[in-house]
């Protein structure tokens, strides 16, 4: 193999390497950030406070209704430039 198509595949695996790291490094922190929402959400149970716990999930449902509607309204503009 030349020299140059050696050195673009161990760049080209060198960056892989870095994407993947970051995608696992993401993925634990989105799993710990999880672990610290539910034992907030058992906490606030434990300390009789279920009213805020309603109060926050439909909040968080709001928030991912008004995302999905977001994400729905993109994908509707898209199709709309491609016409």
């Amino acid at each position: 193999l030349p020299v140059s198509m050696s050195a673009s595949r161990s760049s080209t695996q060198h960056l892989t390497d870095i994407v993947v790291t970051a995608a696992e490094s993401s993925q634990k922190i989105n799993n710990q950030i999880f672990n610290i929402a539910q034992l907030r959400v058992s906490n606030m149970q434990l300390h009789g406070r279920d009213n805020d716990v309603k109060l926050l999930r439909s909040k968080l449902r709001e928030l991912a209704e008004k995302k999905h509607g977001e994400e729905d309204a993109a994908k509707n503009h898209v199709g709309e430039m491609i016409l």
